[in-house]
């Protein structure tokens, strides 16, 4: 699969409601915003 096909791939599944993949891309994220800012107020200063 090319890089293209891929991102069609991932845009066709959150436009058709893929819910379980949005649950878990979501969760990823966070996970990755709460070790970015570890410390609470830093996450909410670098989102202003």
């Amino acid at each position: 699969m090319n890089a293209h096909d891929h991102i069609e791939d991932i845009k066709n599944r959150y436009l058709n409601s893929d819910k379980e993949f949005v649950l878990q891309s979501l969760n990823r994220s966070i996970d990755r915003i709460e070790k970015a800012f570890p410390r609470y107020e830093s996450f909410l200063m670098e989102f202003i």
